[in-house]
């Protein structure tokens, strides 16, 4: 096998090199629509890419550097003395799988890819053929590396492209020096989008504060069997969710749903606009034949449930007060409602005080309603909520408390 296996997938790439080459600018139709959704997901390159240019790896890099550009020359055999080292080539550089390489580049340079990938496996458009033949192609982001065991992808003197639809590029060029970018014009488009969803839906208007609040301080009731303390949902807050609940249990009776459930949002205010603390749904249906689901029903006379804002454990309030009030059962505490009591409050000798005012916003939501990504058209609730806690995560890392759902 001669000197083609000196890095573990190396035979694979020697093999692949042997055939055909195909075309990486033109007409192809892997190429006219990868080139389509690369304008799109990152914008600067509009710039720079061309159907006469092709897919040119130098050519996408200058998109890329106009843009929040890095490199690591690291892994460079030649690298100069001022060259970028930010320690790939330490941490194993671009020894093993294509697969687990793919995923410590990502964790390397930080990117979190969202929605699609374009992946150009060897980007010398100028010349207007590829080495290997694999055109450009596009999956979801999570199945790359999925993909990436089935196609050669790094060493070997090629030039690979990811470009991903959350406005992020990776690029590593033939000589393995590592490039990535954030698109700025990408960022903005995220911010318009949250902009005009909040504005669409009349958000901030139509909140309603989460909390009974008295003298600054969250009401703490006793609630259940035990009398246990919880923190107490306003009646602002409380009537919002009746409304919506009588209309889904309406609709349900007549056997004519409609609404696929509520949308909903815990939020603040910064300047007048929404800061989204958490983005949830709750669905008409249950689990089963079509049933009417319980955290609806609840919303009729109920407290336990509450299209999930209800005081019983595993439910918003009921786990946000068993990390935040006294007497409750260790067991009870997570990890996930203590972020959010640490986020949202001071707690000092019995006293809940929030840090912001904190808001609550829900909605109906159907196929008439309008979607965060409105060039998409109608969204079912599940769906919509994907995406607005996706453009929410990017917008606002640092105060979305939402876990699933969000970027990296």
């Amino acid at each position: 096998m001669d000197n083609h296996s000196s890095r573990p997938g190396d035979f694979r790439r020697y093999v692949a090199k042997q055939v055909l080459h195909v075309s990486m600018k033109g007409n192809d139709p892997e190429f006219v629509e990868a080139l389509r959704l690369a304008l799109k997901f990152f914008p600067e390159s509009r710039s720079f890419l061309t159907s006469e240019t092709g897919f040119d790896w130098d050519t996408f890099l200058g998109a890329m550097m106009v843009a929040n550009y890095s490199a690591d020359y690291s892994c460079y055999p030649f690298r100069g003395p001022t060259d970028p080292d930010f320690g790939f080539a330490a941490q194993g550089g671009f020894d093993g799988d294509d697969d687990v390489v793919y995923r410590e580049l990502l964790n390397h340079t930080g990117i979190s890819p969202r929605g699609r990938a374009i992946v150009v496996l060897d980007a010398i458009g100028q010349t207007g053929q590829s080495t290997e033949d694999y055109p450009p192609f596009v999956c979801h982001s999570r199945t790359v590396p999925e993909r990436l065991t089935e196609i050669p992808c790094f060493g070997q003197c090629r030039d690979v492209i990811f470009i991903f639809e959350s406005g992020e590029a990776l690029l590593v060029d033939h000589d393995d020096r590592i490039h990535w970018s954030t698109s700025r014009e990408r960022a903005d488009t995220k911010i318009t989008l949250w902009k005009n969803f909040a504005d669409v839906h009349n958000i901030v208007n139509r909140s309603v504060p989460l909390f009974d609040i008295k003298n600054g301080c969250v009401t703490v009731i006793q609630y259940g069997r035990n009398d246990r303390l919880v923190l107490k949902r306003s009646t602002q807050m409380e009537a919002l969710m009746r409304g919506l609940g009588r209309q889904l249990i309406e609709e349900h009776l007549n056997s004519n749903v409609t609404n696929d459930g509520i949308l909903y949002m815990m939020l603040s205010r910064h300047d007048g606009r929404v800061k989204p603390l958490y983005i949830g749904k709750a669905e008409t249906l249950g689990k089963g034949d079509g049933n009417l689901s319980a955290n609806i029903s609840d919303l009729a006379t109920g407290h336990g449930k509450f299209g999930r804002w209800g005081y019983n454990y595993a439910y918003h309030l009921g786990d946000l007060s068993a990390v935040t009030c006294d007497g409750h059962p260790k067991d009870k505490s997570t990890t996930k409602y203590t972020a959010w009591r640490d986020k949202l409050f001071l707690v000092q000798d019995g006293q809940v005080t929030p840090k912001t005012e904190i808001l609550f916003w829900a909605t109906l939501w159907d196929s008439n309603c309008q979607s965060i990504w409105q060039e998409y058209g109608s969204t079912k609730l599940a769906f919509e909520e994907y995406l607005v806690i996706g453009v929410a995560s990017d917008v606002f890392p640092d105060s979305l408390l939402n876990r699933e759902g969000r970027t990296r």
